[in-house]
Formats: C-alpha cells, structure tokens, sequence
C-alpha cells in the first residue's frame, strides 16, 4: 500500500501500491507533511500545521504516541539515526530537533545562513544529515555524532530552483561483471 497526507482533508490515506485505487483513511493529522516509518515499524507523521510528530500504527492508524515542537513551529520532515535518535525539522524556529528514542529533546542545530529547513535523509554512503533549505534551495550537511556543519553548500543551485525534499536512491550497480558469452 501507498501511504499519503491530505493537507486539505488533514488525514493519511491509504491507496492500492498497484491501482491507485483508495482504500481508506489510516488516520487524522492536521496537516500532515513529511512521513516516515520508523525502526519500530511505526508511521511518523510531522504535522506542520499543529507543530507536533504524530506516531501511529503503520496498519491500523492508531495513535501510539505524539510530542510537540513550539507551537507555531511547522513541523516539516523527520529522520531517524542509527543510534536511535529521531530528527524532526522545523520551519519557524528555523532548526533541526533531535530526540532521542524516549522522545527527549536533546539538542537542536541549524545551518550557516539557513531559512525554514524541509527535507531531511540521512547519506548511505556517509551516514552524515543531509537538510534542504527552502530559502536559498541549498543542501547542508551535517555531522551525525556531533552535528557540526559539514558543508553549507552541497549543490549549485539553480535559481530557478524550489527544492523541498531529498531521497537518496539505491545503488544499483552490481560490482561483479558480466561476461560477455558468444
């Protein structure tokens, strides 16, 4: 199943992976934005209009859990460290909140020069943060021990850019070559 947030409805819907075909509403959200499933196998929904994370049941939609953020803060995208740390963007106070798996805020951390942070991942290849800016449409990286600025400037951007969100894709190269039979 497909798993998608309504702004104008304020729910998380569920749709067939293969038709396209509605099949319900997993949950309310005011207005949900970024979604992830968690390493407990739950669905984190960021509310961007109620400035909170939700977690539900990634099946049923029932309420596990749910922590605030300053009101007014919009919350934006979420990401998870290996560690077990939950990373939560937020556009008002113009920071990246970390939590740790209790839900305890821990730290927040920001970008050189940085206004309203969007999309978060964490680089396979690296294991550093990696957040959009939605002002200037630059991507920072940062450290995920200590979170120290990496790279203010990741990407050139073009200036007709509006970026918002980040994925890294899979690595489909397949280090073992084929042979070529005649």
């Amino acid at each position: 199943y497909v798993l998608i947030g309504n702004m104008t409805t304020s729910v998380v819907r569920e749709y067939d992976s293969t038709t396209g075909a509605f099949i319900s509403v997993l949950c309310p959200c005011p207005g949900p934005a970024d979604m992830r499933i968690g390493p407990n196998g739950n669905l984190y929904i960021c509310s961007y209009t109620n400035s909170l994370v939700r977690e539900v049941n990634a099946i049923t939609g029932a309420p596990v859990n749910q922590w605030s953020q300053t009101f007014g803060d919009r919350t934006n995208d979420i990401a998870f460290l290996p560690n077990g740390n939950i990373l939560v963007t937020v556009m008002s106070s113009n920071v990246c909140y970390v939590y740790s798996p209790a839900l305890v805020l821990l730290t927040s951390f920001a970008g050189t020069g940085w206004f309203r942070p969007h999309g978060i991942d964490i680089g396979p290849s690296d294991g550093n943060i990696y957040i959009i800016d939605g002002v200037t449409t630059q991507v920072h990286v940062f450290d995920p021990v200590t979170f120290t600025e990496l790279n203010p400037a990741f990407r050139s951007p073009d200036p007709e850019d509006k970026i918002v969100d980040l994925e890294f894709s899979p690595d489909f190269s397949d280090p073992t070559p084929i042979e070529e039979t005649t």
